[in-house]
């Protein structure tokens, strides 16, 4: 499995925040430009992402976060 660190940077014209996601981690994701994501908190000080539509399993527990 692959791990990304990624940096959120602020935009200098509104100053929201901004994580770029690299062209890599959309291909071995499978996401696209205009997918909803959903934040995971790991309780560890990370985050992951999850394409939203996913967001009924991680909620009943049929995807859990390996990594807690």
């Amino acid at each position: 499995m692959k791990q990304w660190t990624l940096t959120v940077e602020e935009d200098p014209a509104t100053g929201d925040s901004i994580l770029p996601l690299p062209p890599d981690l959309l291909e071995e994701a499978g996401w696209k430009e205009g997918d909803n994501l959903l934040w995971i908190d790991n309780k560890d000080g990370t985050w992951s992402l999850v394409k939203e539509d996913l967001t009924n399993f991680v909620i009943k527990g049929i995807i859990k976060n390996e990594q807690n």
